[in-house]
């Protein structure tokens, strides 16, 4: 369904109807973070990612580029975690 839908400039339509986080994360998974970023109105969204895996660091590269380009205060609510373990980001 999803790489079928021809018209992506109204993805926010069918994006909203998710009313469960773990529904939306669960989809994100098997559709693969890169293909269900949100590129048109990514305000609200919430994004974790593994960089273990090369699609989540894929779509987490899309997210900082989209950044850089509008407004780098748009990332809010940040952190870096290893293992578990929170980075504080102490240079930045």
């Amino acid at each position: 369904f999803f790489n079928r839908v021809v018209d992506m400039h109204n993805e926010k339509l069918f994006r909203v109807r998710f009313d469960n986080p773990k529904e939306l994360a669960r989809l994100r998974d098997r559709l693969g973070h890169a293909s269900y970023f949100p590129f048109v109105q990514p305000e609200q969204a919430n994004f974790v990612f593994d960089f273990t895996k090369f699609d989540q660091r894929l779509a987490a590269n899309l997210l900082i580029q989209l950044a850089i380009k509008e407004n780098i205060a748009n990332l809010r609510d940040y952190k870096l975690a290893v293992n578990g373990i929170a980075d504080p980001l102490a240079m930045g």
